[in-house]
């Protein structure tokens, strides 16, 4: 009697010791205030998590993450919220071009693009007058992406008063320039007459490395 009594007395103990060594999920569950539920599976590859959870301080993640349903971000401190997104500073980047020229001619300038390096050009914005008889027939923005030479036509308005036409140009868009080699604006003009011709020109964005993957508009 006593020993079947001792028999069954160990055996929650050896089943306890079981539990313990089978290669079950660990779990942590948070109280009310923090509802924090992370599940980690036995092979250490499968992170689930639900419900509310606080970071604080640095998180290395690699790897592929997966996000369904709403994030929310707060920043209740009132600091900055910082973001790294791993790639290289952006150095911005702005030419202007400020001439006037003479007899029948229009307005035409390079931007070299430094090599090593990718131009996005985000803006483009200006004017350029000229007199009657003489008329602006084209303007077009000339550039090489990824080794082929491309063209850009900018949108322009012409407002004529008093025998002069201003055109004007205000357009955001997304140009990328290979390094090494340059950017071109080009404007044509149109007529018999021999008017000068006033141009204002502005190009502005920013720099990338060449090997930096570009982002879509």
């Amino acid at each position: 009697m006593n020993t079947n009594t001792g028999s069954v007395r160990a055996f929650p103990a050896l089943a306890a010791l079981v539990v313990a060594l089978s290669p079950m999920p660990a779990l942590a569950k948070g109280t009310t205030d923090n509802p924090t539920v992370v599940s980690i599976s036995p092979d250490g590859n499968d992170v689930n998590v639900s419900g509310t959870v606080g970071v604080s301080g640095p998180v290395g993640v690699s790897g592929t993450v997966g996000v369904s349903g709403d994030v929310e971000i707060k920043n209740d401190s009132g600091a900055p919220l910082a973001v790294d997104t791993l790639r290289s500073p952006r150095t911005p980047f702005g030419y202007n071009f400020d001439k006037q020229t003479f007899a029948h001619s229009a307005a035409h300038f390079s931007i070299p693009v430094p090599e090593g390096e990718r131009l996005v050009i985000e803006h483009i914005s200006g004017l350029m007058v000229n007199i009657d008889p003489d008329f602006l027939e084209d303007v077009f923005v000339s550039f090489t992406t990824n080794g082929v030479p491309l063209k850009e036509f900018p949108s322009w308005n012409d407002r004529a008063k008093d025998g002069a036409h201003v055109h004007l140009m205000n357009e955001s868009l997304r140009l990328y320039a290979d390094g090494g080699t340059d950017v071109k604006f080009d404007s044509d003009l149109g007529g018999t007459g021999a008017g000068d011709l006033l141009a204002n020109i502005t190009f502005s964005g920013y720099l990338i490395p060449m090997d930096e993957p570009s982002l879509a508009p």
